[in-house]
């Protein structure tokens, strides 16, 4: 068996200092640095413990397919309380894809939306 443990989420982005103020203004992400790597500017956040790299992407580069997809489908963070993220988000002009809606799971409520990089991201309430 190896061990491992949990490093990063990596993002391409069309702007990168669009997504980083994206996470910093909707989930109070904090800047941890900048640097350019192989020639494209790589924002490194700390988004609830988890680093969250965001890179400029080639201008050729595809677009996220939409969910639901194979592969990595989107991205889940835990609030405590779904309502009020809601409102904050709202109040930011961040617009919801889905919900809140309750879950068939008994205590658990979800909604998600999209991230300017068209990543999908869902908040979660577990009770």
């Amino acid at each position: 068996m190896i061990a491992v443990q949990f490093d990063h989420l990596h993002v391409k982005s069309q702007a990168c200092e669009v997504s980083a103020r994206f996470y910093t203004n909707a989930f109070g992400a904090s800047i941890v640095s900048t640097a350019q790597v192989n020639g494209n500017t790589r924002i490194v956040l700390n988004l609830g413990g988890v680093r969250l790299f965001i890179e400029d992407a080639a201008a050729d580069a595809s677009s996220a397919p939409g969910a639901p997809a194979k592969g990595l489908e989107h991205i889940g963070l835990q609030v405590p309380d779904l309502d009020a993220a809601v409102a904050h988000l709202e109040a930011n002009g961040i617009e919801l894809a889905v919900g809140p809606r309750s879950s068939a799971r008994p205590g658990i409520r979800v909604a998600f939306l999209y991230g300017p990089d068209g990543e999908y991201i869902e908040l979660i309430e577990r009770r």
